[in-house]
């Protein structure tokens, strides 16, 4: 006697979303399924043939069950796709003039949202160029104040003591301002004391 063949499918998926396979067969060549999570010893009287799980609704059925695979290859993923990329593809293309018309839009639109972005960035930079000049022209008022009540102890202990510390007290006073107006400080130099130097 001939074992018996069927043409009934491996594996049932019941429209409950639950996974049947076949794990025996009638004398008929019926499919008996089983739930595929059940024991491989579960027994013929529990398993349901293909007509009483087509009762419950069959969603899909395969003839074959799938090939267990090694572990996926790491591929990288891809990057994506700049609109310059799009365009260097439509280059090469042969196209109708409605998909012509398509890519020169969305290059269009592309260029506008470019043309926006750098209004933005340059705008950006123009705020903070003032902000930096802003900052530039506090810290040198900064300074100011510390010079200020330098020199002013300077002309209260040094003032009518000499020539000599009456024009240093000038040049500090020309180099503040100089300083203020943003024009380059020449590098510092002391007034000659009681003539020397000079």
């Amino acid at each position: 006697m001939n074992a018996p063949t069927t043409h009934d499918p491996l594996v049932v998926n019941t429209q409950d979303g639950v996974v049947w396979q076949r794990r025996a067969l009638t004398r008929e060549g019926r499919g008996l399924y089983a739930v595929a999570d059940a024991p491989a010893c579960c027994p013929e009287y529990v398993m349901a043939t293909l007509a009483e799980l087509a009762e419950h609704g069959l969603a899909s059925m395969l003839d074959a069950l799938p090939m267990p695979v090694g572990p996926a290859p790491q591929a990288s993923a891809p990057k994506p796709r700049t609109m310059l990329d799009r365009g260097r593809e439509a280059l090469n293309a042969r196209m109708s003039k409605d998909d012509l018309r398509l890519v020169l839009e969305n290059v269009v639109t592309y260029a506008a949202s470019l043309e926006v972005r750098v209004t933005g960035l340059e705008a950006e930079r123009h705020v903070t160029n003032e902000a930096l000049d802003d900052a530039v022209k506090a810290l040198r008022a900064r300074p100011s104040v510390v010079l200020d009540d330098f020199i002013a102890r300077c002309e209260v202990a040094l003032s009518g003591c000499c020539p000599e510390c009456d024009a240093a007290i000038a040049i500090v006073k020309g180099r503040k301002q100089a300083a203020l107006d943003g024009a380059p400080v020449p590098e510092w130099q002391t007034a000659p004391v009681n003539g020397a130097g000079a």
